[in-house]
Order: C-alpha cells, then sequence, then structure tokens
C-alpha cells in the first residue's frame, strides 16, 4: 500500500511553471514521438519550461516522456521506489537532507543511452548518475 501511494505521488505533483495542455493544442510533431514509441496508448499532456511533457501507464509503471517543441525527445522518465535506486542515492539523501520527505524517485533516459536518477526533496530536483554519484540539484 504504501509503494502504491508512493507511486502515485510521484506523478502527482506537477511543477507550478507547468501548464496543463489539451491534447489537440500538443504540436504534430511532439505527438508523433509519442505515438510512435507507444502506439495506442493515451496519456495527459503538460507543457514545461518550454517542453511537452506526457505522463502514461506502461506495464505497471508511472511513466513521462519529456519532448521537445520541434519533436526531438529530451528524456524517458518512469517511476521508481527507494529500493529500485543505487545504494549511494540514499546515502547521500540520509546524510544531506535528514529527515526531510522524499516527494518523486525516477528513472530518467536520455536519447543517447544516459542514466540519471532524479529525486525530489523540498520541491527541488536531486541528479544522480546511473551509479547514484551525486550530479546537481536543479531549481
Amino acid at each position: 500500500m504504501k509503494r502504491l501511494l508512493l507511486l502515485c505521488l510521484t506523478f502527482a505533483t506537477i511543477r507550478v511553471s507547468a501548464q496543463k495542455v489539451i491534447e489537440s493544442n500538443v504540436p504534430e510533431a511532439v505527438k508523433a514521438v509519442f505515438t510512435k514509441g507507444y502506439p495506442g496508448t493515451t496519456g495527459k499532456w503538460i507543457k514545461a519550461g518550454g517542453n511537452y511533457e506526457v505522463s502514461f501507464d506502461k506495464e505497471m509503471k508511472k511513466m513521462t516522456l519529456v519532448i521537445k517543441k520541434n519533436g526531438n525527445l529530451v528524456q524517458t522518465e518512469y517511476a521508481v521506489t527507494a529500493d529500485e535506486l543505487p545504494k549511494p542515492v540514499m546515502e547521500y539523501l540520509k546524510t544531506n537532507y535528514k529527515g526531510v520527505k522524499i516527494t518523486e524517485m525516477a528513472h530518467l533516459l536520455k536519447p543517447n543511452g544516459e542514466v540519471q536518477y532524479e529525486t525530489v526533496v523540498k520541491g527541488k530536483d536531486v541528479l544522480f548518475d546511473k551509479e547514484g554519484k551525486f550530479l546537481m540539484v536543479e531549481q
């Protein structure tokens, strides 16, 4: 039950700068990336920071594609649990954000194959590489 609640909370949070978008208002180049990769799947669209994001469920995972206006894929995200993060991620968070609630956890896949992990703590994205090494905090 706790895991289900965490997964729901992971994608329920929408950044303040994000705006809901009706699918008919999403550029065709952006929609084409989603429909080509996930045919027959429906999703919810938002526009955030100049990019379009579509969130959907795939094989029991909450997923999000981040796509530029021109149709270039920025990254694919899917929700993960604390157990699915590399061990150094949780160690870093316990040390640097002691007692602070993690509101989101995601596995990020860039088009070039690069893997990162993202956690959201205190409304900020805390990013790690595929081994769990701290990279940076994004506002």
